[in-house]
């Protein structure tokens, strides 16, 4: 199965975690960046008023992949305004599989007991976009509360690694 790990992170953090479950994966991997700097604000702004922003050329035609997982944190409860841009341009994609990962933003963190309050519709958001492309949903995962530590990380990448890995024809 040919796997495509895509993620946007602002810090760091979601992205070390996207390039982990890429190598556990076998798995292309791709690094979503602005066209322009990355300002936290403005990206707020744009995904609270769902704006998308200009994004770097990467891959974004699904030709050769099966399977799309998407990894992201959330700017104000919202998709980061870089990540539906990439949803916005995939390319032949229709009736393949997709799943997401998202991260509860540390600036969102009202509630570090509910991390869907702090996802808000950012996974919904995602999902949205890439139905409307034909793309089934295979997997949603929300993160929330402390997964900067290794050993956190390494259980949520190899629990959805499997996951995946086990959908495999």
């Amino acid at each position: 199965m040919n796997v495509l790990v895509a993620c946007f992170s602002a810090s760091g953090k979601i992205g070390g975690i996207a390039e982990a479950l890429a190598n556990k994966l076998d798995a292309q991997y791709v690094n979503i960046e602005p066209s322009i700097g990355f300002l936290k604000g403005i990206d707020s702004m744009r995904s609270y008023f769902k704006l998308k922003a200009g994004i770097k050329p990467c891959q974004t035609d699904l030709s050769d992949v099966d399977h799309l997982v998407i990894v992201s944190t959330a700017a104000t409860a919202s998709a980061s305004s870089y990540i539906m841009k990439y949803a916005s341009s995939l390319t032949n994609c229709e009736g393949k599989k997709f799943s997401t990962v998202t991260r509860e933003s540390n600036s969102n963190r009202s509630d570090p007991y509910n991390p869907i309050y702090t996802v808000g519709s950012a996974p919904e958001q995602i999902r949205k976009e890439l139905e409307k492309k034909g793309m089934i949903l295979f997997e949603e995962k929300i993160l929330g509360g402390p997964i900067d530590t290794p050993k956190a990380a390494r259980i949520v990448i190899d629990r959805f690694s499997e996951k995946i890995l086990s959908s495999s024809p």
